[in-house]
C-alpha cells in the first residue's frame, strides 16, 4: 500500500479504534460512579440506620465496582497501546523510505524530522493525553447526574467547567508560536549538529570545535529563551488551573452545606457531588496543561501525512523484471538552481559491455551515475534499463539487480556477511561468491571472526582499501545485471587494481551492464568504450583506444 492510501487506510482503522475508546470511556465513566454512589449510602442510610450488614454490603459492591474500573481502565490503556504501536508498524518502513529519499535530495534535516514526528505520535498516542478528550465527552452526563442531585450542583459544574476551558484556550494562545517555533529551530539545530559531528575527527584535528561551540550555544540560547518564555507561561496557566479547580472543590462543599442547612439536599448529596465535581474538573484540568500537545501532534500527524503523500507524488514504483541489462541514456539534461551540471548526454551500454567514464574534476560523472541510479529525476531526457525508466521501478526490485560501489564506501553497522548481503536474510553462497569475485575472500578470513566480524561505526577498523572491495563485494552480490562503479579503484593497491579488473572481467562474461568512473587508467584495459565529459558535455565517446594518453589529456 502506498503513500495516500496508507494513510487513508491508518485513519480509519485509528478512527474505529478511537470509537471502541470511546465506548469504553463510557463503561470506565460509569463504573467511577462507584464511589459517589457509596459515599451517599454512608451519609444518608447507614449513619442513619447503624446496620452494619448494609456497610458490608455496600463495601463489597463497591470493592467490586471499583475492580471492574480498573479492568476496563486496563483495556483502554491497553488499546491505547495497541493503537500506537499499529501506527508505528503501519508507518515505519514508508517514512524510512521517503527519509531516504529526502536525504538523497539533500533534505537531511527533513529526513530526520519525520522519523522524530513518528516516533513522538507513537509516544504521545499510548499516553494519557489522548484520552482526555474521551473523558471530556462524559462531561454532559455528570452535569445530568449532578443537576439531578440539584439544579444549583449542575450550575456550578458548568460554570467551573467553562473556566477552565477558557484557562486552556489562553494557555495555547500565549505559548503556541513560541512552542512551535523553538521546536522547529531545535529540530534544525540538532539535524545539522549530528551531521557535523559525523566528522569528529576532522573537528578536533583542526581545532574547530570551540568555534563550532560557539554557535551552537548561540543557537541554542535563542531556542532556549523561546522555551523559557512558553514554559513560563504554561506554568502560570497550569499553576491558576490547580488552585482554581482546588478551589472549586472547596466551593461545592460550601454550596451543600448551604443546601443542607436549608434541607434542599441530604449531606450525603454534598458529598457525592464533591466527587462528582472532581471527576468532572479532572479532564478539564489535563487540558490546560495537555493542550500543546496535541496542537504539537497535530503538526506532527500533518508532516508525516505530506512525506508519505510525498512518496506517492515522486516515484511510481511499478513491478519490474530484468532480462538482459541493456542500458539507455538518452538526451540527458539536468540542472541545480539554474546551474547546468548535465546538457544532453546520450550513450548505450549492450549486456556484457563495461562503458568507462572520465573527465575532470566537476564535469557531472558522479551526478550522471546518480541519475541512472534513479535516485534523482533529470530535468529532460531518459535512463532506460530494459526499456524502462529507471526512476519509476520498484527499489526492492531495483537493488536486486543493480549492484552500485559509490565513491565514498560507508559500511553499516553490522557483520561482514550483513554488510556483502546487503543487510538481508543472505544466502551465504551467494556471499561468498561476492567475496571471492572481489578478492576479498581470503582478507576477510583473516578478519578476527572471519564474516561475522562487526563492522561499521565504532567496530573493528578496516583500511580505505578493506572498506572498498567489501563495498565492491557488496555490489557484485547476487550478480547484477547492471553495474555502476564510481572510482572503485581510489584507495585500492596494485593488487586491489588486479582483483577489481578480474571483477569487472566475470562480470561481463555473466552478462551485466557495466559502468565505471574514474580517473586511473590501470582498469581501463578491460572496459569497451569510453566516454569522456567536459561541462556536463559529450566529448568523446568512442571505442577505447589508448587509455592512457586519453585520460591524462581529459584530467
Amino acid at each position: 500500500m502506498r503513500g495516500t492510501g496508507l494513510v487513508a487506510a491508518t485513519r480509519r482503522e485509528l478512527g474505529a479504534a478511537f470509537a471502541f475508546a470511546a465506548v469504553l470511556t463510557v463503561f470506565v465513566n460509569l463504573a467511577s460512579l462507584v464511589v459517589p454512589l457509596y459515599d451517599m449510602q454512608l451519609y444518608d442510610r447507614i449513619l442513619l440506620s447503624r446496620n452494619m450488614d448494609s456497610l458490608a454490603a455496600l463495601s463489597v459492591f463497591c470493592l467490586l465496582g471499583m475492580g471492574m474500573y480498573a479492568v476496563l481502565e486496563y483495556l483502554r490503556s491497553s488499546l491505547f497501546l495497541v493503537m500506537g504501536d499499529r501506527l508505528a508498524r503501519r508507518f515505519d518502513v514508508a517514512t524510512l523510505r521517503e527519509a531516504l529519499a529526502r536525504s538523497l535530495d539533500g533534505e537531511p534535516g527533513a529526513a530526520a524530522q519525520a522519523l522524530r514526528d513518528l516516533n513522538d505520535l507513537r509516544n504521545f498516542v499510548i499516553g494519557s493525553a489522548v484520552a482526555v478528550p474521551l473523558d471530556l465527552m462524559w462531561s454532559p452526563a455528570l452535569l445530568a447526574v449532578l443537576t439531578m442531585l440539584h439544579p444549583l450542583y449542575g450550575l456550578y459544574g458548568a460554570v467551573c467547567a467553562v473556566v477552565l476551558l477558557g484557562l486552556s484556550l489562553a494557555n495555547d494562545r500565549a505559548t503556541r508560536s513560541d512552542l512551535a517555533e523553538a521546536t522547529t529551530a531545535a529540530n534544525r539545530s540538532l539535524s545539522s549538529l549530528a551531521g557535523t559531528l559525523r566528522n569528529g575527527e576532522m573537528l578536533d584535528g583542526l581545532g574547530m570545535l570551540p568555534g563550532l561551540a560557539r554557535r551552537w550555544l548561540h543557537a541554542q540560547g535563542k531556542q532556549q529563551h523561546q522555551l523559557d518564555r512558553a514554559g513560563r507561561r504554561a506554568m502560570a496557566y497550569t499553576a491558576l488551573s490547580r488552585a482554581s479547580r482546588l478551589l472549586m472543590q472547596g466551593g461545592i462543599i460550601a454550596l451543600g452545606v448551604a443546601l443542607v442547612v436549608r434541607h434542599q439536599v441530604t449531606p450525603g448529596s454534598m458529598m457525592g457531588a464533591s466527587l462528582l465535581v472532581a471527576k468532572l474538573l479532572q479532564p478539564f484540568e489535563a487540558l490546560v496543561s495537555g493542550w500543546h500537545q496535541w496542537v504539537l501532534h497535530a503538526a506532527a500527524w500533518k508532516r508525516v501525512s505530506a512525506v508519505l503523500r510525498r512518496e506517492d507524488e515522486c516515484r511510481v514504483n511499478v513491478p519490474w523484471g530484468c532480462e538482459s541489462g541493456r542500458l539507455v541514456v538518452a538526451n540527458l539534461g539536468f540542472s541545480v538552481e539554474g546551474r547546468r551540471i548535465l546538457d544532453g548526454v546520450s550513450f548505450t551500454v549492450e549486456p556484457g559491455e563495461a562503458l568507462a567514464i572520465t573527465g575532470p574534476s566537476a564535469a557531472g560523472k558522479s551526478t550522471l551515475i546518480r541519475l541512472i541510479l534513479g535516485l534523482t529525476s533529470p530535468d529532460r531526457g531518459t535512463v532506460t534499463l530494459d526499456g524502462r525508466p529507471t526512476a519509476l521501478w520498484q527499489r526492492e526490485d531495483f537493488g536486486r539487480h543493480v549492484g552500485y560501489l559509490p565513491q565514498s564506501v560507508s559500511l553499516l553497522d553490522g557483520t561482514v556477511f550483513d554488510n556483502i548481503a546487503r543487510m538481508a536474510a543472505g544466502d551465504a553462497e551467494a556471499v561468498i561468491d561476492a567475496a571471492r569475485g572481489a578478492g576479498v575472500h581470503e582478507m576477510i578470513g583473516r578478519l578476527p571472526l572471519g564474516y561475522d566480524t562487526w563492522v561499521g561505526g565504532d567496530s573493528y577498523a578496516l583500511s580505505g582499501g578493506q572498506r572498498q572491495r567489501i563495498g565492491l563485494a557488496r555490489a557484485l552480490y547476487g550478480r547484477p545485471k547492471l553495474l555502476l562503479l564510481d572510482e572503485p579503484n581510489s584507495n585500492l593497491d596494485h593488487l586491489g587494481d588486479d582483483a577489481l579488473g578480474r571483477a569487472i572481467a566475470a562480470a561481463k562474461r555473466d552478462g551485466a551492464a557495466v559502468v565505471i568512473v574514474t580517473h586511473r587508467p590501470a582498469i581501463l584495459d578491460v572496459v569497451d568504450k569510453l566516454l569522456v565529459l567536459r561541462q556536463g558535455r559529450v566529448e568523446r565517446l568512442e571505442p577505447r583506444q589508448a587509455p592512457l594518453s586519453l585520460v591524462r589529456e581529459t584530467t
